[in-house]
């Protein structure tokens, strides 16, 4: 019976079950939340495997970026629903450029004490996502924010190796 499996074994039978059909695309929301971090580096260890051996594309959604760091070769950083910043795991784990982006990393706990990260504690008012403002969805809580971002929604740009929907992201 279903409720006799651990969450792993259940993941296990779930990746099982959609790839059963030989599928190109494979989604994973939120694939790895429910378990515990030594079954989450199995589970994504799988997926690797899998990925490499059946060539495998994975639509991976998480709000744990260090998991996605290992699964993913183009991250799209998200805030409510409108895509802040696109570019390889390694430019936006090394190059940061969206205020959002900056501030998701700056949450990510470092194993090692000697390494200290300056914090990004975001301020303000979460958007509606019901209602958004004609301008920046982040614009409420952003540090960068200036009176274009309330009024204008910035469009997708490159900057550096990156593409980015911010008014100000050359700006550090």
């Amino acid at each position: 019976y279903p409720h006799e499996f651990s969450g792993g074994q259940r993941q296990r039978i779930a990746i099982a079950r959609a790839l059963s059909v030989n599928p190109r695309l494979v989604i994973a929301d939120e694939a790895v939340s429910a378990l515990d971090v030594s079954i989450q580096s199995q589970v994504i260890n799988l997926f690797r495997e899998l990925q490499q051996k059946l060539e495998l594309t994975y639509l991976f959604i998480s709000h744990n970026l260090s998991v996605v760091k290992h699964v993913s070769n183009k991250i799209a950083v998200m805030y409510l629903g409108k895509i802040m910043e696109v570019a390889s795991y390694r430019d936006i784990f090394l190059e940061p450029h969206h205020p959002y982006t900056k501030a998701l990393l700056s949450a990510i706990p470092i194993p090692k004490a000697h390494l200290n990260r300056e914090r990004i504690i975001l301020e303000g008012d979460i958007t509606s996502p019901v209602n958004p403002p004609a301008g920046c969805r982040f614009a409420s809580r952003c540090w960068k924010c200036k009176e274009i971002c309330k009024q204008q929604s910035p469009e997708l740009r490159k900057v550096g190796n990156s593409v980015v929907a911010c008014h100000f992201a050359e700006e550090d």
